[in-house]
């Protein structure tokens, strides 16, 4: 693959988006809830040449409108990103998520340290530890897929960004344009990606933090307080494990200050 030129590929039912010559080290970027691989492409520009960057379309965004619902679930999806990575040259990769994607990152990190040498997780969980939280959330997950389905999608993007974690978004530069691909969204699938990947539905991680062998980058923004105490948390069990707080900044912080992180995940790569 030429190194001037971006390629886009398709791959069963995971969309990529390619970016990159195939032997320079590899790159995996995982974009969160409502995103696509597109969230990713300034990143991706940024870090050309030096790597090999791949952003995938999680099932249920972009281009990846898969049906069936086995592919959503965390646990397949990994397994059907490491097939994936296996068909370039690339022998070791660093995998970078933000939110949903961030836990992903986090749990690819922690089960497949033979490929990943490093992981930046943003804005992100281990997963829920108690069976009572799970039931919660999953109660609270319903409400958001009838909603999803009963209501245009800008009435749920409405309500989904009035979240307090996301007060500090909406001033943003990048907001508006963020807004219109997310207008795009597919909401019949959006509501398999929350039913099978949803929170309530990870395998907790808590417990393997404190034996990851991979140097892990937690970042979150400082106003983001419930990701903040999180991440601190997540750090004090990891001793792998680095916190970055941007300032200034609330949940989604490749929107909100993507300069900054640009320059944190460089210095970690």
């Amino acid at each position: 693959m030429s190194t001037l030129k971006k390629k886009l590929s398709r791959d069963c039912s995971i969309y990529a988006e390619v970016h990159g010559h195939e032997s320079a080290p590899g790159i995996l970027f995982l974009h969160g809830f409502l995103g696509s691989s597109q969230d990713w492409s300034e990143f991706m520009n940024t870090f050309y040449p030096d790597f090999f960057c791949v952003a995938l379309d999680f099932p249920g965004h972009g281009q990846s409108l898969e049906d069936d619902e086995e592919i959503y679930a965390m646990p397949n999806l990994a397994v059907y990103i490491i097939k994936l990575l296996q068909k370039w040259p690339a022998k070791k990769w660093a995998v970078i998520g933000y939110s949903m994607g961030g836990r992903l990152a986090l749990y690819l990190a922690l089960h497949y340290s033979a490929i990943f040498t490093k992981a930046v997780v943003i804005s992100a969980s281990p997963g829920l530890q108690e069976e009572n939280e799970r039931f919660e959330r999953e109660q609270k997950d319903e409400l958001q897929i009838q909603a999803l389905l009963q209501s245009p999608m800008s009435e749920f993007l409405k309500h989904w960004y009035q979240q307090p974690l996301f007060s500090s978004l909406k001033s943003k530069l990048g907001f508006e344009e963020m807004w219109q691909h997310r207008l795009r969204n597919d909401p019949i699938y959006l509501a398999k990606s929350i039913r099978c990947m949803g929170l309530a539905k990870q395998p907790s991680l808590w417990q393997m933090l404190g034996d990851c062998l991979v140097p892990l980058l937690f970042v979150c923004g400082v106003l983001d307080e419930k990701f903040l105490e999180l991440n601190q948390k997540m750090c004090r069990l990891c001793p792998q494990a680095k916190l970055s707080v941007i300032a200034n900044c609330g949940h989604n912080v490749v929107v909100e200050a993507p300069e900054n992180l640009k320059q944190i995940l460089r210095s970690f790569l």
